[in-house]
């Protein structure tokens, strides 16, 4: 199946403004659009160190050590007879970290530098339930997702479609051009001829979210993309399932598919989690498009065991975790997940991996969140694996956010 280029995205475009009789606008002058907007602003520190041997080095060595500050700056005017007009500017600097404590950054920028960008610029309008966004923008999808993970999140271009005419459903269509990835200096193809992305969420069924999402990445080797999500909750337990299926169109490749489920009991202090996943022996790993798959939407995913680990093929996965909330908005988190590796793996043939991590997540208030996480892995490949595959690795992360 081939989609041509985005002419056939914007004629859908014309075709769904077309069903609109009334605009939404809140103003009518240009001048109070833009005096009505609002402003934001974000002041975060992001560090990271472990004990990796590779130098004979230990833990809270600089060379085994990662910070990075920044601070992110946006603004999004009012509506303008049914425009909007938003802009986020982000920047990054060591503060004279590197040769002092820390000698790495996260998003890769070189020592003694500052590194800033324009990541979101975009265009939305809004007519009767249907918004169109074009730009630079963040987005939240399962296989392209902007994952704020770091210390300041993946931004991409791209023209994005949202209609809610049919009750409880929001449907999106998208076609996603370039990527700006957490290293990168600059915004590049996120395929040859880019992601198009067709998503559906329902949730008319009482207590229940089904979600549908279909790729189409048109690259030098096409490939396809399915995701299917099933979230209900029974009282105080929460059941969730999903299927995702990539399907590479290249010679010799065969497709990777992957189930999971997930049961959870929230019980007021505390809340249970348990969580399984396969996936099969394809050619792709069940990891995201977005950032060279770092990131799997897997329900086994941890902090250290992601898109190379538990989105790996041919791999049985399980995780068990346990939420303390003691005080409001603090969230105390223990977790342990085994990843069983078998003989068509990407990872390491008949390994098993093992992530356990305790992450402490408190939102102080309106304005502060802190979280800090200590992550012991046992991992024979990827970027959680000690310099000798049979040692462990510890690694304790960090990081604290003021909004304003």
């Amino acid at each position: 199946m081939r989609f041509s280029k985005p002419v056939i995205l914007l004629s859908v475009f014309i075709a769904f403004f077309c069903t609109g009789l009334t605009m939404a606008f809140a103003y009518e002058s240009l001048t109070d659009a833009i005096k009505n907007g609002k402003t934001s602003g974000e002041v975060k520190f992001w560090y990271q160190t472990n004990d990796h041997d590779a130098n004979n080095e230990d833990m809270f060595e600089k060379e085994n050590t990662i910070f990075d500050a920044g601070i992110k700056l946006g603004y999004v005017t009012d509506f303008f007879y049914g425009f909007k007009a938003g802009a986020t500017f982000y920047a990054i600097d060591d503060l004279n970290a590197y040769g002092h404590f820390a000698d790495k950054s996260i998003h890769g920028v070189p020592e003694n530098e500052t590194r800033s960008w324009l990541g979101e610029a975009y265009l939305s309008y809004k007519l009767c339930n249907t918004m169109a966004k074009v730009g630079r923008q963040d987005i939240k999808s399962p296989l392209i997702n902007s994952d704020g993970w770091a210390l300041w999140p993946v931004n991409f271009e791209a023209y994005i479609l949202k209609n809610k005419d049919i009750t409880d459903t929001t449907i999106t269509i998208g076609y996603v051009t370039d990527e700006r990835r957490l290293k990168n200096e600059k915004f590049e193809d996120i395929a040859e001829d880019g992601i198009v992305m067709i998503g559906a969420v329902n949730k008319s069924i009482p207590n229940t979210k089904l979600s549908a999402y279909y790729y189409y990445v048109d690259d030098h080797h096409n490939k396809e993309g399915v995701y299917l999500d099933a979230n209900t909750k029974i009282s105080m337990l929460n059941l969730a399932a999903q299927y995702i299926i990539i399907d590479p169109d290249e010679s010799g490749s065969d497709e990777t598919q992957a189930f999971g489920g997930k049961i959870s009991a929230d019980m007021g202090l505390f809340e249970l989690t348990a969580a399984a996943s396969t996936t099969d022996n394809g050619t792709e790993r069940i990891a995201k498009f977005s950032d060279n798959g770092i990131k799997t939407p897997l329900y086994t995913a941890t902090i250290s065991g992601d898109g190379d680990i538990a989105g790996a093929t041919d791999t049985d996965s399980f995780k068990g975790a346990l939420s303390v909330k003691p005080l409001k908005g603090l969230k105390v988190t223990a977790s342990y997940a085994h990843y069983h590796h078998g003989s068509k793996t990407t990872a390491v043939p008949h390994k098993n991996a093992e992530s356990f991590e305790i992450v402490t997540k408190y939102s102080v208030n309106s304005n502060l969140t802190i979280l800090g996480a200590y992550l012991h892995t046992d991992h024979y490949n990827g970027a959680w694996r000690n310099d000798n595959p049979h040692d462990n690795l510890n690694t304790i992360r960090c990081w604290a956010k003021y909004a304003f």
